[in-house]
């Protein structure tokens, strides 16, 4: 899972660098997003790093969790989260856990390939 804000209506530069150098532990891995931002709710940030995850072999599932801040914070500046949030934040989770045991095959066997490549 992968909590992202939306910057200049776009993905932050510490998530893209940290996808970029740890590209090959990414490799047939699922990624569900928590997205947030204030109008948008972080959704153009996330739907630009999709490109991006498909390239480095990872499988992102195509609905998240978006926080509208304007809406969720309380005065202090608390998250108040709502029933909407608890159930997306639900299916994130379950379909996460059917895709992550889709492709543990495709896992293992490109750690077999890339330990015998090392060997």
């Amino acid at each position: 899972m992968l909590v992202t804000p939306e910057y200049n209506r776009g993905v932050s530069a510490p998530l893209k660098n940290a996808l970029d150098y740890l590209y090959a532990e990414w490799a047939y891995k699922p990624v569900g997003f928590v997205s947030y931002g204030m109008t948008s709710a972080g959704l153009r940030a996330a739907e630009m790093i999709k490109p991006v995850l498909t390239a480095l072999r990872m499988v992102p599932v195509p609905d998240g969790v978006s926080i509208r801040l304007r809406q969720r914070l309380d005065a202090q500046g608390i998250l108040a989260p709502d029933e909407v949030m608890a159930e997306a934040a639900d299916d994130v989770l379950a379909e996460l856990h059917l895709l992550a045991a889709t492709l543990r095959p495709l896992r293992l066997r490109r750690a077999h390939t890339l330990d015998a490549v090392a060997s």
